[in-house]
Formats: structure tokens, sequence, C-alpha cells
């Protein structure tokens, strides 16, 4: 009542000496308006002016408006997107995988024979002598013949191939190789062979048996043939032992065969 006094009745109050008509006379009071009813439009104003913001800061600048009808899940006619395949790691490396040029040339002192796949070659006792070399590399499904005496033979790399040759003079390696098959005719001194998995030697002669020496390290499925001393000279089968006891007695150790290869 005080602020009511104080803002329309700055004389004081005014009492009227006709009781009739009313103690206080009638104020007028002017309602003010608020800043919303005042402003054309009031919050419909406010929320225009909003939308108008750009609040992705320029990211959203330039793109189109999605319609209803631009939308997939109601474009029934649109057919649906078809998902590639991933591509295994396996036929990426197919396809970077390029076919290399077999080689069968004497480069030198050393007969190189690479990349020979699902063939036959053969190098005659005319173009072999002791001082040559043979270097097989990289071979797959092929067969080897080497006739006449060279001085070493290695069969790097190769795969379910076949090496036939008369005679070496100091050794034959097979190395890095998977189901290969090496035919000895006539004389071998040494064998060896290195991290390779299926391999099969077959000693032509009877009497060369005792001369060959088999060197062997981190390989399996080794296996020897080798005509019996019988009169019929049927062929031996045996295999080369992978498995090994090593026991320590007096200060040394000592390695013995497998009791799997005993029999």
């Amino acid at each position: 009542l005080y602020d009511f006094v104080k803002a329309y009745c700055k004389m004081g109050v005014q009492w009227n000496v006709n009781p009739k008509a009313g103690m206080v006379k009638s104020v007028t009071v002017v309602e003010k308006q608020s800043p919303l009813k005042q402003s054309n439009g009031g919050l419909q104003n406010v929320f225009k002016e909003l939308s108008k913001i750009d609040q992705s800061s320029g990211k959203t600048a330039g793109l189109r408006h999605v319609t209803k009808d631009m939308k997939s899940k109601n474009n029934l006619k649109q057919p649906a997107a078809k998902i590639a395949k991933p591509v295994s790691g396996s036929t990426r490396k197919a396809k970077i995988q390029t076919k290399k040029q077999p080689v069968f040339a004497l480069q030198g002192m050393k007969w190189s024979i690479d990349y020979q796949v699902n063939c036959t070659k053969t190098i005659e006792a005319s173009e072999i002598d002791k001082r040559k070399t043979v270097y097989i590399h990289g071979c797959e499904g092929a067969t080897i013949i080497v006739k006449g005496k060279c001085n070493t033979i290695t069969i790097d790399n190769c795969k379910k191939t076949n090496v036939v040759f008369e005679s070496v003079l100091a050794t034959c390696e097979i190395v890095n190789s998977k189901s290969v098959k090496v035919q000895c005719n006539e004389n071998a001194p040494t064998l060896s062979i290195d991290k390779t998995d299926g391999i099969t030697i077959y000693i032509m002669k009877r009497d060369v048996i005792k001369n060959v020496k088999f060197v062997t390290a981190k390989s399996s499925e080794m296996n020897v043939s080798f005509p019996s001393a019988d009169a019929e000279g049927d062929f031996i089968e045996s295999a080369l032992p992978e498995q090994y006891v090593h026991i320590i007695e007096k200060d040394k150790v000592s390695t013995s065969v497998s009791d799997l290869y005993s029999h």
C-alpha cells in the first residue's frame, strides 16, 4: 500500500466530502507492457533469430538440406547398396606376387636353374665337369637331371621337385625345401639336409652306401632308400632320426637316438 500511495497519490490521500461518491478518487493505472509484447512477434521472432545463427562454426556451410523423399529408408524403389567383401591378406599377397622368369643357364662355373615349374631340365655330361657347381632354386613340380660328375649340387627353396644326378665330388645340399626327392646313381660322399620338411634320398648302388654320410639339422620326415644285401636287390627304406636323447654323465653330455628309431 505504501508503494501504491507513493506512486499514484503524491499529493496525499484526498477525502471525498460526498460519502456516496466513494472514498478515493479513481486512479487510472497505466499497464506497462513487457518488452516481449512490445516487440513485433514476441517469442517467435526470438526463435527465428536463433535459427539464423550458424552453431557449427561454418562446418555445415554449403550442405544441402535432406528432405524426407531423399532418405533411403523412404525410397523403396532404390536398390539396396552392395557391401564390398573384405579382401583377405592372402589374396592381396597373391595379387602383388609376380611370376618370376625361369632361368636355365651356365653362368661362369655355376649352372643356375631357377623357378622351373612342372617341367624337366637336363644337363648333359658334355656340359658339366668336376669344377662346375649346380644351383637349383625356387623350383616347383620340376625334374632336374644332371648327367656326369660335378663338384657340388645345392637344392634351395624347392617344392615337390625331383633331382637325379650321377655323382658329386664334395656334397649334395638340400636346404629350405619341402617334399623333394633326390636320387644318386653313382657316388655322393656327403648329403646335407637343413631346414627341410619331407625328403627321400635314393642311393642306387649297394657298394657306396658305407661311404655316404648324412648331415641333418632342423629337418623332419627324412627317409633314405637303398638296395638290400640279398640277391634280389630289393630296396630298403629307413627313416633318418630326428629325435634324440641327451644325458649328462661324468661332466659330459652324451647323446643317443630315441627308442622310436630302434626297430
